[in-house]
């Protein structure tokens, strides 16, 4: 459903940077239905798509750990300023990062409510946006029993992203889909797990891979740097089996797919990330029955596993969803 055309003033702005805090917001987006609602975010393919289903759309540049740094906060701040003036909203919904966290701040200065949605990736330990911003919110919402010791006064939902894990895998499916996704750090690891796996006859081709900014070259499957959103999704629902890092939207839209994905969690240790998180998420996932966790090589056990596709205990749980919960909140605060 589309936004209303109430006053702008009425709005509900959803702010996300682009990837994965997109996703987790975008999967809850049917909480705002019958509201007026405005998306910030940066330049991305998920931007160009929400505005061809008609959405309003305001872009900020980027700024912070990734390029261009702290250079990007000037202009990153004119931007947000320029947003608050022509979009004013009632409220502002967040799950990070960094390019909208000015912007989310702002707003709240500027008489705006706050809500703040942790991310699925963030297990046991707040996030740097979570820090900065929970705070200042009128509500926080956490996806893991665990994170309540960390917000004292969050609302603890089920994870959103694997909300809807509910597909069966697609007959006939052949081969192994395999992504490093789309972080900035090299994950050579991943690409030899897949390489001797597919060697040894474990996991089974044609294999279609996208490899990022890894130097490892595969001997047994060739790999492409980059593939489109669509092209991803594609040959996530084409594969047999799907081996991937561990990113929060790049485990769920397997999982959506039909798939139990097999997972390799990025280590900070290794240069592959910044934090440990992606290991925190995938041993949490793992205990779910939503993944299975690759440590070593890929062995027959493991695939065996990722061929059992029962539904995640996560998504049997009687804790709210993430939507209904926002949903709640914002019905408390704006009517």
């Amino acid at each position: 459903m589309r936004p209303s055309a109430a006053s702008a003033a009425d709005a509900v702005c959803l702010a996300a940077s682009p990837g994965g805090h997109m996703a987790e917001l975008y999967s809850v987006r049917a909480a705002f239905d019958g509201r007026p609602r405005i998306w910030v975010t940066g330049a991305s393919r998920q931007a160009d798509a929400l505005r061809e289903a008609g959405e309003d759309v305001r872009e900020l540049p980027p700024w912070g750990r990734d390029p261009p740094g702290l250079r990007g906060l000037a202009p990153n701040l004119r931007a947000a300023r320029r947003v608050l003036r022509s979009a004013p909203a009632a409220a502002v919904v967040t799950t990070g990062a960094g390019t909208v966290v000015p912007y989310a701040l702002m707003a709240r200065a500027a008489g705006s409510e706050l809500f703040f949605m942790e991310t699925m990736a963030r297990v046991t330990g707040a996030s740097l946006t979570g820090r900065i911003v929970a705070p200042f919110a009128r509500a926080v919402l956490v996806q893991w029993p665990e994170m309540r010791a960390v917000y004292r006064r969050a609302t603890v939902c089920r994870p959103a992203l694997l909300e809807s894990g509910d597909h069966a895998a697609t007959p006939g499916a052949q081969g192994t889909f395999v992504s490093v996704g789309t972080r900035p750090e090299p994950f050579d690891r991943l690409l030899a797990t897949v390489d001797r796996a597919v060697a040894a006859g474990t996991l089974p081709g044609p294999v279609v891979a996208q490899s990022g900014t890894s130097t490892y070259r595969p001997v047994s499957y060739s790999a492409s740097a980059w593939m489109a959103p669509e092209e991803v999704e594609r040959a996530m629902t084409q594969a047999r089996y799907v081996v991937c890092h561990g990113g929060a939207a790049m485990v769920s839209g397997a999982v959506a797919a039909g798939h139990r994905p097999l997972v390799l969690a990025r280590r900070r240790a290794a240069g592959e990330h910044r934090t440990e998180h992606q290991q925190q998420l995938v041993e949490r996932l793992a205990r779910e029955r939503a993944v299975v966790a690759v440590e070593g090589d890929i062995d027959a056990r493991d695939v065996r596993i990722a061929d059992a596709r029962e539904q995640s205990t996560a998504r049997r749980s009687e804790l709210p969803s993430a939507e209904a919960a926002l949903r709640d909140q914002l019905a408390r605060v704006l009517g």
